[in-house]
């Protein structure tokens, strides 16, 4: 019987191995495309959910900004008799296209940043302020952070190292420069700030925003101070002066 040839058995395993292998190669040849067909349709759901809402918000202002890219295009590749000149329209393009990577970058790495601190602290200040009475040390500047003072608090004198102390911030503040110039007509200065802590060790009532938050490197942010310097001594007195100020 033909099933019981060794030839023709052969012959089929062969035919079978050439199969499998064709199938391989394939599966293999598909693979890619599957990969991107997955990354397609994942692309395709974020964009759906996530991203278009997001487009929404940034399309308006792009749109303005490539229509007013045209306007400017046509005005300077124009000769003078209104004809377009390709060296006047070369010159435009590398001119618009260094503008662009100019204020993109700016508005990166700058404007958006100094928007968002500004709404944050605006919001922070008039919501989420304290006040509150404590012993406080001398300001410090923050390193590799110009225009930042750290300064260090407790509830109680002495001091009880880490269990028993606060650290805060002193900075600059968009948002408090305009507050200062509205009241004051003078900008905000963390160094004027920082000159109420008068002595090494100092009673203060302040009012501050925000909490410690240690690894998201989150400081409260003092905004207004009225200290006196406070020793052994003078400690219950001092705090119980200062406690009855009332910040500005």
């Amino acid at each position: 019987m033909d099933d019981d040839d060794p030839l023709k058995r052969a012959e089929a395993l062969l035919r079978d191995e050439a199969r499998r292998k064709e199938a391989q190669k394939k599966a293999a040849e598909a693979a890619p495309f599957a990969a991107v067909d997955r990354a397609v349709g994942t692309g395709s759901i974020l964009w759906q959910k996530y991203l278009r809402r997001v487009w929404v918000v940034f399309s308006w202002p792009l749109r303005k900004y490539w229509a007013l890219c045209l306007r400017v295009f046509r005005s300077l590749s124009k000769n003078a008799d209104g004809t377009y000149s390709k060296g006047r329209g070369a010159a435009s393009i590398f001119a618009l296209a260094a503008f662009t990577v100019f204020f993109g970058f700016q508005l990166i790495t700058n404007a958006i940043p100094l928007a968002a601190r500004f709404i944050y602290d605006a919001t922070a200040i008039n919501l989420l302020s304290n006040e509150d009475v404590l012993v406080f040390s001398q300001p410090n500047t923050v390193e590799g952070r110009p225009g930042e003072l750290v300064v260090y608090a407790c509830r109680q004198y002495p001091c009880e190292a880490q269990f028993d102390s606060v650290e805060f911030r002193i900075r600059d503040s968009i948002y408090l420069d305009v507050v200062s110039y509205m009241r004051y007509f003078q900008p905000h200065y963390p160094g004027e700030l920082a000159g109420a802590f008068v002595s090494e060790e100092n009673g203060c009532k302040v009012r501050f925003y925000g909490k410690r938050i240690k690894f998201l490197g989150f400081y409260p942010q003092i905004t207004h101070a009225v200290c006196q310097p406070i020793n052994s001594s003078n400690s219950q007195s001092v705090l119980a002066t200062v406690s009855e100020i009332q910040l500005r």
